[in-house]
């Protein structure tokens, strides 16, 4: 008696199952792998390069394939393409290993992404690069939700990023202008949701106001000026996240990296005379001694001099050179070794001692 060997099978390799239950029955369709997503975003329109096959299974792994009296029962049609386009659409997907990590990892990087688009660090009113904050995330154990949007799970995990790191929303720049008459109305709105006003003035018995506030008063702002009677006011956003500029003071509002020691030197000129002072008095610079007869090496730059070349050159290595450099390219005047080694704000360091910010020029 022969052994019975079955022929003719065809064997689906490669494939990722979508499965759909409906009337309590579950039909599955085999797919190329990395292709649904494709699909259900449009990308992909053709349907062949998505099916292996147009039958309709049971249990694609088993091979059983689905009844065409089944078929007309549940769906209301025998036509296997139109039900694997139902089926394409709304059945739940097999994700691989791989497919499932390579979407956590998209997200997860989706989700830095909207923090550098929409948060700053609220000292200096720039944002953070995109490295730092994904390291921070991993530091705070950030999971990432398959289930949310990336800007929903940034802006809904920044109070606990804000334990790590000092991070806040970046404020939202808008131009309103209303009638003279809802003028008082309007500036004491803007003052109750504390926003900084940056620009005011009246032209043709209008008011025009740029401001900026934080993104959660938005909606505020939008239905007063909708509240108003018609043709009374007109909002409009100018930018949705200030970055680049600082909600600290001024002395602490920079144009840019190189701008750094021009904000500084703003700040040395109180700070040197105020309680950093008092913590250690400047000493003069002092000026080595010169041999009769031996060679004078000078920077001009931060007018010191040298008699051993080897110590010439390693000023010209020092940051108190480089910072002079700076201030010299602005066409502000120099500071010396004593007063770069106390401000840190410079660059320098005073050890162990307490600095106390200067209220004259915070304020």
């Amino acid at each position: 008696m022969s052994l019975f060997q079955p022929i003719g099978q065809k064997r689906l390799t490669n494939i990722a199952v979508v499965r759909y239950k409906k009337g309590g029955k579950r039909f599955e369709i085999a797919c190329y792998k990395n292709t649904v997503g494709a699909w259900r975003s449009g990308a992909e329109k053709d349907i062949n390069e998505v099916l292996q096959t147009t039958t309709l299974f049971d249990n694609v792994s088993k091979g059983v394939v689905a009844k065409k009296d089944l078929l007309k029962k549940v769906f209301g049609t025998a036509d296997e393409e139109a039900v694997c386009r139902k089926i394409l659409e709304e059945g739940a997907m097999q994700v691989s290993d791989k497919e499932r990590e390579m979407h956590f990892d998209n997200l997860y990087r989706d989700v830095a992404n909207v923090l550098v688009e929409k948060c700053v660090n609220p000292e200096n009113g720039r944002p953070y690069p995109l490295e730092l904050l994904e390291r921070s995330l991993k530091d705070v154990h950030f999971s990432v939700d398959p289930n949310k949007t990336a800007k929903q799970q940034a802006l809904d995990f920044l109070p606990q990023l804000q334990k790590s790191i000092p991070i806040e929303r970046a404020w939202m720049r808008l131009s309103i202008q209303v009638s003279q008459s809802a003028q008082d109305e309007l500036l004491g709105e803007l003052q109750a949701m504390k926003s900084r006003v940056e620009s005011k003035k009246t032209e043709a018995s209008r008011l025009f106001v740029t401001c900026a506030l934080e993104p959660s008063c938005f909606r505020r702002c939008d239905q007063f000026v909708r509240s108003l009677p018609e043709g009374g006011g007109q909002l409009e956003v100018v930018a949705l996240a200030i970055q680049g500029s600082s909600s600290m003071p001024e002395i602490f509002d920079v144009a840019g990296p190189s701008d750094t020691s021009d904000a500084t030197a703003r700040v040395c000129s109180d700070s040197r005379q105020g309680n950093v002072a008092s913590q250690a008095e400047p000493r003069p610079v002092p000026a080595p001694a010169v041999k009769s007869g031996g060679r004078v090496f000078k920077c001009n730059t931060c007018g010191v001099e040298y008699t051993v070349a080897n110590e010439h050159r390693e000023h010209y290595k020092s940051k108190w050179h480089s910072f002079n450099q700076k201030l010299k390219s602005k066409g502000l005047p120099a500071v010396s070794e004593a007063e770069f080694d106390m401000d840190p704000l410079m660059g320098g360091s005073l050890g162990n001692a307490t600095i106390y910010p200067c209220i004259t020029c915070i304020l």
